[in-house]
């Protein structure tokens, strides 16, 4: 099994799912972590109304059957590859299955080196005067409400920590980490 970890950061949008596309289709299993500031080319305005134009579309009859919204980076993101692989192969969701995407970056992959594509760099692909927006404002126009940090999985972790009272080494990692959550 290939892991690949991605770093989104200031990474352009299109270039990058095209590249993800063909590196699932290699048989690699892909993590891309800040997925909220991935950057799409373009005038703002235009981009915007262009996921709302989406956005708002309805049908009359029911609307369990579709379509469906999604108004986080991550599923906007999503949505998107699923729609560059072949749906008809049988490969689909095994293909599918092995892209995970997050807004932020989790401690699971912080200490694990993330692979930084330059090529598709906003700052090397972009002229200066170019116009851009980042998904995670495309998203707060869609509804998207907060930046979800990874408080809820240091929690998790620290949970165990505190039946053993013993260590104080655990509770001042603990306490540490708290103050700077706050």
């Amino acid at each position: 099994m290939k892991y690949i970890v991605i770093n989104g950061e200031n990474l352009i949008y299109g270039r990058i799912a095209s590249k993800i596309v063909k590196l699932l289709k290699d048989g690699y299993f892909i993590r891309i972590i800040n997925c909220q500031n991935l950057v799409i080319s373009g005038r703002k305005q235009h981009t915007i109304n262009r996921f709302v134009s989406k956005f708002n579309k309805k049908t009359r009859t029911n609307p369990n059957k579709g379509p469906f919204k999604f108004n986080s980076p991550v599923d906007i993101f999503l949505k998107s590859i699923k729609g560059m692989i072949s749906q008809k192969k049988k490969t689909f969701m095994s293909i599918y299955k092995r892209l995970q995407c997050f807004n932020g970056q989790p401690s699971k992959y912080k200490l694990q080196k993330n692979f930084i594509f330059y090529k598709f760099n906003k700052s090397i692909r972009l002229k200066n005067i170019s116009k851009w927006i980042y998904l995670k404002d495309v998203a707060k126009k869609l509804g998207w409400e907060s930046e979800i940090s990874f408080v809820v999985d240091l929690k998790k972790k620290t949970i165990p920590l505190l039946n053993f009272k013993s260590n104080f080494r655990n509770l001042s990692f603990l306490k540490n980490n708290l103050n700077k959550l706050k």
